[in-house]
């Protein structure tokens, strides 16, 4: 993939984000995620860990309108989809993912460590559901 990219300083992993723990990884200036998280049955847990990598965050993802929304512990609100598996290249590893609520993606990464989160793009209308994309920072330790 280097010599298809042409670039020597980049290192690549394959992960399954539900069990890695992303510290493993080291640190870096800015995490890129996008198409991943609305993917994962528990997104909460990589929105927890992604401040340790990394003060600046850019992630877009597909979340669920109030209205299709049930209730979680913790306050967190969600919709359950169902996804197709390892054998469907679309799909996340598990049976089913959790779209969460734009307000709970706000929250979680300002309580995950963020102190500066915006809304760059939302699209309720997005083809594939509602779409968002964020960026998020946390100021220097």
């Amino acid at each position: 993939m280097r010599e298809k990219l042409q670039v020597q300083k980049v290192e690549f992993a394959r992960a399954n984000f539900e069990e890695t723990d992303l510290c493993a990884y080291g640190r870096f200036d800015a995490v890129f995620c996008c198409g991943l998280l609305y993917h994962l049955p528990k997104p909460w847990e990589l929105i927890r860990q992604l401040p340790s990598v990394a003060p600046i965050l850019f992630l877009w993802t597909i979340y669920v309108g109030e209205d299709e929304a049930g209730d979680l512990p913790h306050g967190l609100r969600r919709k359950i989809h169902i996804e197709g598996g390892p054998d469907e290249p679309l799909s996340g590893l598990s049976a089913t993912a959790t779209w969460l609520t734009l307000d709970n993606l706000l929250s979680l990464l300002t309580s995950a460590g963020y102190q500066h989160v915006e809304v760059i793009h939302d699209d309720p209308a997005h083809v594939n559901g509602r779409t968002v994309a964020i960026g998020a920072r946390r100021e220097s330790a």
